[in-house]
């Protein structure tokens, strides 16, 4: 089953000012999200589109077996498919300051990405898994970084893309839930939508699993949460 597709550039992102300070966004309203999916599931899984992930410009062997990542028991049946390219490059790992290379770049012994369709309350989404394995302090160094970064200020990053923390500890004490809020212009309209992240370092291993949503439909954070500990427990194996 292939994945929808991300705003193209006949359909611009529509950037999020620039806010500093302490607050963070408050939701969006009912009447600025996206309007419902009213199409059937098989007519929405025949619009979909392709999906990727960057991971050439690394030296990693990038060899992460197949038993360290989440299965199909772990994701309500749903099978995972191997992903490449660029699309999602600021998820994998969550990098906020599109404007530099990844604080992890230099680190990477190996590397590995999935993606899965997996359906909740009879409506497919797109998850998102990453794995990276490091330098034994490397993980947990850079989420601390991270959350330094967003409790300080909202980020928007080179994309028009709105970073913020929604929770923390989600899978132990290095670990934190992220929203990555999106504008962007489909059929038309401006719509808002969320993709909602959970990052977490075990040992050498950084772990990012993510609700990417459908098309014009939100991701969800309790996914999210349900899927970041069987991703933790899987991948403590390349410890």
């Amino acid at each position: 089953m292939r994945e929808p597709p991300v705003p193209e550039p006949d359909m611009p992102i529509i950037p999020f000012p620039t806010q500093r300070g302490p607050s963070r966004p408050e939701p969006a309203s009912p009447g600025h999200r996206a309007p419902a999916i009213h199409a059937s599931l098989s007519s929405v899984l025949s619009r979909v589109g392709a999906f990727t992930l960057d991971l050439r410009n690394t030296t990693a062997p990038a060899h992460v077996p197949d038993a360290a990542m989440l299965q199909p028991a772990d994701l309500r049946g749903a099978t995972g498919a191997a992903v490449t390219g660029d699309r999602w490059a600021g998820l994998c790992p969550p990098r906020p300051d599109l404007s530099s290379a990844s604080p992890l770049a230099g680190t990477v012994v190996a590397e590995r990405a999935m993606s899965a369709v997996v359906t909740v309350d009879d409506r497919p989404t797109l998850v998102l898994e990453y794995l990276s394995v490091h330098g034994p302090d490397d993980p947990a160094r850079y989420l601390r970084d991270l959350r330094a970064s967003l409790e300080q200020h909202l980020v928007v990053d080179g994309g028009g893309h709105l970073w913020s923390i929604t929770g923390r500890d989600v899978a132990g004490p290095d670990s934190l839930l992220l929203r990555l809020r999106r504008r962007f212009r489909h059929d038309g309209d401006v719509v808002t939508t969320d993709v909602h992240v959970a990052v977490a370092a075990a040992g050498r291993v950084l772990v990012m699993v993510a609700d990417t949503g459908w098309e014009t439909t939100d991701g969800r954070p309790a996914l999210v949460q349900e899927l970041i500990a069987p991703a933790v427990q899987r991948a403590r194996r390349l410890r």
